[in-house]
């Protein structure tokens, strides 16, 4: 006779789901806010307050896409 296979779904599977949730979250994090979003590396302290506004104003669509990506993001968790 065939094997039985239990209808009830088994109880650790939101357990695995909440364990991969974390380093998911983490790599799309990283990947989001701080690459796309070019926060990584940071500034240094002794970098001009012009440099900064400079950067910011170059890479204004990227900075933002990453933004809006960690925020959706961070709505679905």
């Amino acid at each position: 006779m065939a094997d039985s296979v239990d209808p009830s779904p088994s109880p650790y599977r939101y357990v695995w789901a909440c364990a991969w949730g974390g380093p998911i979250f983490l790599a799309a994090s990283l990947l989001f806010w701080g690459l796309l979003a070019r926060n990584i590396p940071p500034f240094t302290p002794n970098v001009d307050a012009q440099l900064i506004a400079d950067h910011f104003r170059q890479h204004k669509n990227a900075i933002r896409a990453g933004m809006v990506l960690t925020m959706a993001l961070l709505q679905k968790s």
